[in-house]
Protein backbone atom coordinates (compact mmCIF):
# COMPACT_ATOMS: atom_id res chain seq x y z
CA UNK A 1 0.00 0.00 0.00
CA UNK A 2 1.63 2.97 -1.20
CA UNK A 3 1.54 6.73 0.01
CA UNK A 4 1.67 7.99 -3.42
CA UNK A 5 -0.06 7.30 -6.93
CA UNK A 6 1.32 5.14 -8.93
CA UNK A 7 1.40 6.59 -12.67
CA UNK A 8 3.26 8.62 -15.32
CA UNK A 9 3.81 12.15 -14.10
CA UNK A 10 5.85 13.16 -17.62
CA UNK A 11 2.31 14.72 -18.46
CA UNK A 12 2.70 17.38 -15.62
CA UNK A 13 3.56 21.18 -16.39
CA UNK A 14 6.34 21.18 -13.17
CA UNK A 15 4.52 24.07 -11.92
CA UNK A 16 4.93 24.90 -8.20
CA UNK A 17 2.43 24.41 -5.49
CA UNK A 18 -1.10 26.66 -5.89
CA UNK A 19 -2.64 28.11 -2.84
CA UNK A 20 -5.61 26.19 -3.56
CA UNK A 21 -3.30 22.18 -2.94
CA UNK A 22 -2.72 20.29 -0.18
CA UNK A 23 1.57 19.36 0.58
CA UNK A 24 0.19 15.80 -0.14
CA UNK A 25 -1.82 17.02 -3.51
CA UNK A 26 1.34 18.60 -4.83
CA UNK A 27 3.37 15.98 -3.95
CA UNK A 28 1.70 13.51 -5.56
CA UNK A 29 0.68 15.08 -8.81
CA UNK A 30 4.28 17.00 -10.05
CA UNK A 31 7.21 15.55 -12.13
CA UNK A 32 9.27 17.70 -10.21
CA UNK A 33 12.98 16.19 -9.16
CA UNK A 34 12.38 17.13 -5.57
CA UNK A 35 8.90 15.61 -5.42
CA UNK A 36 9.85 12.72 -6.90
CA UNK A 37 12.63 12.42 -4.36
CA UNK A 38 10.02 12.88 -1.72
CA UNK A 39 7.74 10.29 -2.69
CA UNK A 40 10.03 7.43 -2.97
CA UNK A 41 11.46 8.01 0.47
CA UNK A 42 8.27 8.82 2.30
CA UNK A 43 7.24 5.71 0.12
CA UNK A 44 10.13 3.56 1.12
CA UNK A 45 9.35 4.37 5.16
CA UNK A 46 5.89 3.94 4.83
CA UNK A 47 6.14 0.45 2.73
CA UNK A 48 8.32 -0.78 6.34
CA UNK A 49 5.49 0.73 8.63
CA UNK A 50 3.50 -2.50 10.45
CA UNK A 51 0.42 -3.18 8.75
CA UNK A 52 -2.82 -2.21 10.92
CA UNK A 53 -5.09 -0.02 11.87
CA UNK A 54 -2.17 2.46 12.58
CA UNK A 55 -1.06 2.68 9.16
CA UNK A 56 -4.26 3.11 7.55
CA UNK A 57 -4.67 6.17 9.87
CA UNK A 58 -0.85 7.01 9.23
CA UNK A 59 -1.42 7.36 5.54
CA UNK A 60 -5.35 8.91 6.30
CA UNK A 61 -3.31 11.49 7.56
CA UNK A 62 -0.06 12.30 5.82
CA UNK A 63 -2.70 12.58 2.51
CA UNK A 64 -4.92 15.11 4.54
CA UNK A 65 -5.46 18.62 3.76
CA UNK A 66 -5.14 19.61 6.81
CA UNK A 67 -1.42 21.18 7.01
CA UNK A 68 -0.95 20.46 10.58
CA UNK A 69 -2.49 17.27 10.37
CA UNK A 70 -0.22 16.35 7.38
CA UNK A 71 3.03 17.66 9.34
CA UNK A 72 2.54 15.37 12.87
CA UNK A 73 1.91 12.72 10.79
CA UNK A 74 5.01 12.93 8.58
CA UNK A 75 7.01 13.67 11.73
CA UNK A 76 5.45 10.44 13.44
CA UNK A 77 6.74 8.48 9.94
CA UNK A 78 9.80 10.09 10.02
CA UNK A 79 10.56 9.02 14.07
CA UNK A 80 9.43 5.59 12.78
CA UNK A 81 12.66 5.38 10.66
CA UNK A 82 15.26 7.29 13.22
CA UNK A 83 14.08 4.51 15.54
CA UNK A 84 14.72 1.91 12.52
CA UNK A 85 17.93 3.10 11.95
CA UNK A 86 19.24 3.43 15.51
CA UNK A 87 18.35 -0.42 15.75
CA UNK A 88 15.58 -0.50 18.47
CA UNK A 89 12.45 -3.10 18.03
CA UNK A 90 8.88 -0.90 17.41
CA UNK A 91 5.57 -1.40 18.47
CA UNK A 92 3.23 0.89 16.69
CA UNK A 93 0.25 2.36 19.18
CA UNK A 94 0.69 -0.13 22.48
CA UNK A 95 -1.63 -0.55 24.70
CA UNK A 96 -0.59 1.24 27.80
CA UNK A 97 -2.57 1.65 30.88
CA UNK A 98 -5.77 2.59 29.17
CA UNK A 99 -4.10 4.43 26.07
CA UNK A 100 -2.33 3.76 23.44
CA UNK A 101 1.16 5.83 22.97
CA UNK A 102 2.58 6.34 19.82
CA UNK A 103 5.55 3.91 19.93
CA UNK A 104 7.12 1.10 22.43
CA UNK A 105 10.91 0.44 21.65
CA UNK A 106 13.31 -1.55 22.81
CA UNK A 107 17.21 -2.40 22.56
CA UNK A 108 19.06 -5.06 22.43
CA UNK A 109 19.81 -5.00 25.75
CA UNK A 110 15.95 -5.11 26.43
CA UNK A 111 15.61 -1.66 27.39
CA UNK A 112 12.33 -0.45 26.99
CA UNK A 113 10.26 2.93 26.31
CA UNK A 114 7.55 4.81 25.69
CA UNK A 115 7.23 7.56 23.16
CA UNK A 116 4.77 9.83 22.30
CA UNK A 117 5.34 12.49 19.14
CA UNK A 118 4.05 15.96 19.04
CA UNK A 119 4.26 18.89 17.04
CA UNK A 120 4.14 22.68 17.73
CA UNK A 121 3.44 25.95 15.64
CA UNK A 122 4.14 29.26 16.47
CA UNK A 123 0.47 30.52 16.41
CA UNK A 124 -2.60 29.47 18.52
CA UNK A 125 -5.28 27.33 17.01
CA UNK A 126 -7.82 30.54 16.91
CA UNK A 127 -4.62 32.47 14.49
CA UNK A 128 -4.06 29.83 12.93
CA UNK A 129 -7.81 28.81 12.07
CA UNK A 130 -7.81 32.44 11.15
CA UNK A 131 -4.99 32.25 9.23
CA UNK A 132 -6.50 29.28 7.35
CA UNK A 133 -9.88 31.25 6.03
CA UNK A 134 -8.11 33.96 4.40
CA UNK A 135 -5.50 31.28 2.80
CA UNK A 136 -9.05 29.86 1.29
CA UNK A 137 -10.34 33.26 -0.08
CA UNK A 138 -6.74 33.52 -2.15
CA UNK A 139 -7.29 30.51 -3.31
CA UNK A 140 -10.50 30.82 -4.53
CA UNK A 141 -8.80 34.16 -5.89
CA UNK A 142 -6.60 31.71 -8.10
CA UNK A 143 -9.01 29.34 -9.01
CA UNK A 144 -11.79 31.96 -10.41
CA UNK A 145 -10.64 35.05 -11.54
CA UNK A 146 -8.87 35.26 -14.93
CA UNK A 147 -6.60 38.23 -15.05
CA UNK A 148 -4.07 38.10 -18.40
CA UNK A 149 -2.99 41.32 -18.26
CA UNK A 150 -2.34 42.16 -14.90
CA UNK A 151 -0.94 40.46 -11.05
CA UNK A 152 -2.67 41.40 -7.95
CA UNK A 153 -0.33 42.77 -5.43
CA UNK A 154 -2.65 42.48 -1.68
CA UNK A 155 -2.44 44.01 1.12
CA UNK A 156 -4.41 43.73 4.72
CA UNK A 157 -4.65 44.76 8.01
CA UNK A 158 -5.80 41.51 9.86
CA UNK A 159 -6.95 37.57 8.93
CA UNK A 160 -10.71 37.72 8.59
CA UNK A 161 -12.35 35.85 11.64
CA UNK A 162 -15.31 34.40 9.51
CA UNK A 163 -15.71 33.21 6.15
CA UNK A 164 -15.75 36.32 3.30
CA UNK A 165 -17.89 36.19 0.81
CA UNK A 166 -15.69 35.04 -1.91
CA UNK A 167 -17.96 35.30 -4.95
CA UNK A 168 -18.46 38.83 -4.43
CA UNK A 169 -14.90 39.47 -3.80
CA UNK A 170 -14.09 37.83 -6.90
CA UNK A 171 -17.01 39.59 -8.81
CA UNK A 172 -15.52 43.01 -7.22
CA UNK A 173 -11.62 42.21 -8.61
CA UNK A 174 -12.75 41.39 -11.97
CA UNK A 175 -15.29 44.72 -12.59
CA UNK A 176 -12.15 46.74 -11.12
CA UNK A 177 -9.69 44.94 -13.93
CA UNK A 178 -11.82 45.45 -16.95
CA UNK A 179 -12.56 49.11 -15.68
CA UNK A 180 -8.45 49.87 -16.68
CA UNK A 181 -6.62 50.19 -19.87
CA UNK A 182 -4.14 47.47 -20.11
CA UNK A 183 -1.87 49.37 -22.78
CA UNK A 184 -3.13 52.53 -21.35
CA UNK A 185 -1.30 51.38 -17.98
CA UNK A 186 2.05 49.85 -19.64
CA UNK A 187 2.70 52.97 -21.83
CA UNK A 188 2.47 54.82 -18.55
CA UNK A 189 5.17 52.14 -16.84
CA UNK A 190 7.56 52.72 -20.14
CA UNK A 191 7.36 56.70 -20.38
CA UNK A 192 7.57 57.33 -16.14
CA UNK A 193 9.98 54.17 -14.74
CA UNK A 194 10.74 55.73 -12.04
CA UNK A 195 7.80 56.16 -10.64
CA UNK A 196 7.77 52.26 -10.35
CA UNK A 197 4.70 50.95 -8.16
CA UNK A 198 3.27 54.51 -7.51
CA UNK A 199 2.23 54.60 -10.61
CA UNK A 200 0.20 51.55 -10.68
CA UNK A 201 -3.87 51.32 -10.07
CA UNK A 202 -4.95 51.06 -7.31
CA UNK A 203 -8.12 49.95 -5.26
CA UNK A 204 -9.50 48.60 -1.73
CA UNK A 205 -12.09 45.50 -1.13
CA UNK A 206 -15.27 46.92 0.76
CA UNK A 207 -15.13 45.90 4.70
CA UNK A 208 -19.32 44.14 4.19
CA UNK A 209 -17.08 41.63 2.07
CA UNK A 210 -15.69 40.21 4.66
CA UNK A 211 -12.27 40.77 4.28
CA UNK A 212 -11.18 43.91 3.26
CA UNK A 213 -7.63 44.32 1.17
CA UNK A 214 -5.91 46.75 -0.76
CA UNK A 215 -5.10 45.77 -4.28
CA UNK A 216 -2.65 46.80 -6.21
CA UNK A 217 -2.79 45.85 -10.57
CA UNK A 218 0.57 45.05 -11.78
CA UNK A 219 0.21 45.03 -15.52
CA UNK A 220 2.07 41.55 -16.77
CA UNK A 221 5.00 41.71 -19.34
CA UNK A 222 3.45 41.69 -22.61
CA UNK A 223 4.61 38.46 -23.63
CA UNK A 224 2.84 36.81 -21.05
CA UNK A 225 -0.28 38.12 -21.34
CA UNK A 226 -2.94 35.34 -21.36
CA UNK A 227 -0.19 32.45 -20.93
CA UNK A 228 -2.45 29.96 -18.88
CA UNK A 229 0.15 29.11 -16.40
CA UNK A 230 -0.78 33.25 -15.28
CA UNK A 231 -2.60 33.01 -11.53
CA UNK A 232 -4.03 36.02 -10.30
CA UNK A 233 -2.41 36.53 -7.13
CA UNK A 234 1.26 37.68 -7.60
CA UNK A 235 2.08 38.97 -4.23
CA UNK A 236 0.79 39.11 -0.32
CA UNK A 237 1.97 40.98 1.99
CA UNK A 238 0.57 39.71 5.18
CA UNK A 239 0.45 41.01 8.39
CA UNK A 240 2.61 40.28 11.67
CA UNK A 241 1.16 37.75 13.87
CA UNK A 242 1.73 37.33 17.44
CA UNK A 243 4.53 34.71 18.02
CA UNK A 244 4.34 32.62 21.62
CA UNK A 245 5.80 29.83 20.95
CA UNK A 246 6.88 29.01 24.41
CA UNK A 247 2.76 28.80 24.86
CA UNK A 248 2.69 26.54 22.69
CA UNK A 249 4.98 24.51 23.28
CA UNK A 250 4.09 24.52 27.01
CA UNK A 251 0.61 23.38 25.58
CA UNK A 252 1.33 20.08 23.12
CA UNK A 253 4.06 18.82 26.29
CA UNK A 254 0.99 19.22 28.55
CA UNK A 255 -1.20 17.37 26.57
CA UNK A 256 1.28 14.26 26.46
CA UNK A 257 1.94 13.62 30.21
CA UNK A 258 -0.72 11.28 31.08
CA UNK A 259 1.60 8.43 30.55
CA UNK A 260 2.91 7.03 34.50
CA UNK A 261 4.68 4.42 33.52
CA UNK A 262 5.83 2.57 36.66
CA UNK A 263 8.62 0.19 35.05
CA UNK A 264 10.09 2.21 31.57
CA UNK A 265 11.15 5.81 30.45
CA UNK A 266 8.69 7.86 28.82
CA UNK A 267 9.70 10.63 26.20
CA UNK A 268 7.55 13.43 24.54
CA UNK A 269 9.41 14.00 21.12
CA UNK A 270 8.63 17.23 19.97
CA UNK A 271 8.35 19.08 16.24
CA UNK A 272 9.19 22.72 16.34
CA UNK A 273 7.76 24.68 13.07
CA UNK A 274 7.74 28.26 14.30
CA UNK A 275 9.53 30.48 12.19
CA UNK A 276 10.95 32.33 15.77
CA UNK A 277 12.87 29.41 16.41
CA UNK A 278 13.96 28.81 12.79
CA UNK A 279 15.40 32.59 13.21
CA UNK A 280 17.87 31.87 16.43
CA UNK A 281 19.49 28.72 14.85
CA UNK A 282 22.47 29.74 17.47
CA UNK A 283 20.28 29.32 20.52
CA UNK A 284 17.64 26.80 20.09
CA UNK A 285 18.29 24.42 22.97
CA UNK A 286 18.18 27.59 25.11
CA UNK A 287 15.10 28.78 24.27
CA UNK A 288 13.87 24.95 24.76
CA UNK A 289 15.04 25.43 28.21
CA UNK A 290 13.37 27.94 28.48
CA UNK A 291 9.98 26.01 28.55
CA UNK A 292 11.36 23.32 30.81
CA UNK A 293 13.21 24.93 33.81
CA UNK A 294 11.71 26.57 36.87
CA UNK A 295 12.22 29.82 37.92
CA UNK A 296 15.78 28.88 39.80
CA UNK A 297 18.75 29.39 38.59
CA UNK A 298 20.79 27.09 35.79
CA UNK A 299 23.96 27.23 34.05
CA UNK A 300 24.09 26.38 30.46
CA UNK A 301 27.62 25.38 29.29
CA UNK A 302 28.44 27.37 26.19
CA UNK A 303 32.05 26.60 25.53
CA UNK A 304 35.98 26.19 26.89
CA UNK A 305 38.24 29.01 27.59
CA UNK A 306 41.96 28.46 26.76
CA UNK A 307 42.52 25.69 29.51
CA UNK A 308 39.90 23.21 27.93
CA UNK A 309 37.99 24.77 30.96
CA UNK A 310 33.72 24.63 30.52
CA UNK A 311 32.36 28.18 30.53
CA UNK A 312 28.70 28.63 31.85
CA UNK A 313 26.02 31.04 31.00
CA UNK A 314 24.13 31.68 34.15
CA UNK A 315 20.39 31.37 33.80
CA UNK A 316 17.45 33.01 36.22
CA UNK A 317 13.84 33.14 35.22
CA UNK A 318 12.15 34.74 37.63
CA UNK A 319 7.79 33.76 37.92
CA UNK A 320 8.43 30.95 35.81
CA UNK A 321 6.79 27.72 36.35
CA UNK A 322 8.76 24.70 34.66
CA UNK A 323 7.70 21.82 33.03
CA UNK A 324 10.35 20.12 34.63
CA UNK A 325 10.25 20.03 38.03
CA UNK A 326 10.91 17.89 41.57
CA UNK A 327 7.46 17.65 41.70
CA UNK A 328 5.61 18.22 37.77
CA UNK A 329 6.01 15.82 35.44
CA UNK A 330 8.32 13.56 36.96
CA UNK A 331 7.22 10.53 34.34
CA UNK A 332 8.65 12.48 31.55
CA UNK A 333 11.92 11.17 31.10
CA UNK A 334 12.97 13.93 28.83
CA UNK A 335 11.67 15.26 25.38
CA UNK A 336 13.38 14.63 21.69
CA UNK A 337 12.82 17.70 19.77
CA UNK A 338 13.74 17.83 15.87
CA UNK A 339 13.54 21.77 14.56
CA UNK A 340 11.44 22.03 10.82
CA UNK A 341 10.72 18.52 10.22
CA UNK A 342 8.63 18.47 6.77
CA UNK A 343 8.65 16.15 3.83
CA UNK A 344 10.49 18.92 1.54
CA UNK A 345 12.78 19.97 4.92
CA UNK A 346 14.30 16.80 6.14
CA UNK A 347 17.82 18.56 5.01
CA UNK A 348 17.61 21.52 7.04
CA UNK A 349 16.41 19.43 10.71
CA UNK A 350 18.35 20.10 14.12
CA UNK A 351 17.77 17.56 16.65
CA UNK A 352 18.50 16.68 20.53
CA UNK A 353 17.65 15.35 23.44
CA UNK A 354 16.90 17.20 26.97
CA UNK A 355 16.39 14.75 29.76
CA UNK A 356 13.93 15.65 32.73
CA UNK A 357 16.46 15.85 36.30
CA UNK A 358 13.41 15.20 38.04
CA UNK A 359 12.31 12.30 35.99
CA UNK A 360 11.47 8.80 37.99
CA UNK A 361 12.82 6.90 35.17
CA UNK A 362 16.38 7.96 33.43
CA UNK A 363 16.44 8.02 29.52
CA UNK A 364 17.52 5.18 27.94
CA UNK A 365 21.08 4.85 26.54
CA UNK A 366 20.16 5.15 22.69
CA UNK A 367 19.40 8.91 22.91
CA UNK A 368 22.86 9.49 23.41
CA UNK A 369 23.07 8.23 19.81
CA UNK A 370 21.52 12.28 19.53
CA UNK A 371 23.03 15.51 21.01
CA UNK A 372 21.89 15.60 24.95
CA UNK A 373 21.95 18.24 27.05
CA UNK A 374 23.62 16.41 30.17
CA UNK A 375 22.07 17.79 33.07
CA UNK A 376 22.66 17.68 37.06
CA UNK A 377 19.49 19.86 37.80
CA UNK A 378 21.99 23.09 37.63
CA UNK A 379 24.16 22.51 35.44
CA UNK A 380 23.07 22.02 31.28
CA UNK A 381 26.23 20.83 29.23
CA UNK A 382 25.96 20.31 25.45
CA UNK A 383 26.96 16.63 24.33
CA UNK A 384 27.69 16.21 20.83
CA UNK A 385 26.53 13.58 19.14
CA UNK A 386 24.95 13.24 15.63
CA UNK A 387 22.06 15.01 14.36
CA UNK A 388 18.35 12.94 12.87
CA UNK A 389 19.28 13.74 9.79
CA UNK A 390 22.98 12.21 9.31
CA UNK A 391 21.21 8.94 10.78
CA UNK A 392 18.72 9.14 8.56
CA UNK A 393 21.50 9.02 5.42
CA UNK A 394 19.64 12.84 4.30
CA UNK A 395 21.97 14.36 2.08
CA UNK A 396 22.80 18.57 2.79
CA UNK A 397 20.60 19.93 0.41
CA UNK A 398 18.26 17.28 -0.62
CA UNK A 399 15.96 17.39 -2.24
CA UNK A 400 18.07 18.71 -5.30
CA UNK A 401 16.17 20.71 -7.49
CA UNK A 402 17.43 18.91 -10.30
CA UNK A 403 14.60 19.42 -13.11
CA UNK A 404 16.04 16.36 -15.62
CA UNK A 405 15.00 13.75 -13.25
CA UNK A 406 11.86 13.94 -13.37
CA UNK A 407 8.88 10.98 -12.33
Amino acid sequence: MPLFSEYDRMGDDGSLKSRSESIYEYTNRSNRAEAYRVRKLLDDWFDRFPNGQAKDGLKARITSKEVRVHYAAVFELALFAFFQAIGLRITVEPPVGGKQPDFHVEDNSGNRCIIEATTSFEISDDEYARLQIGEETFAYINDHLISDNFSLDIEFPSWPKNTPKNSKIVEFIKKRIDDIDYNEVYQQSKDQPKLGLDNAPEFAVPQWMGFPMSITLLHRNPARRGLSTNLPIGYVSQPPHRVDYETQIRKKLKRKTGYDTDDMPYIIAINFLSQDLLNKLGSQRIDLLDVLLPEVGSSIAIGKDEKDNLLFNERVVPGRDGFFTSENNTSVSGVLFVLRLSAFGLAGIDSGVIPNPWAKHKLPTWVNKLDVMQSDRKTFEKRKSRRMQEILHIPEGWPETDRTDRR
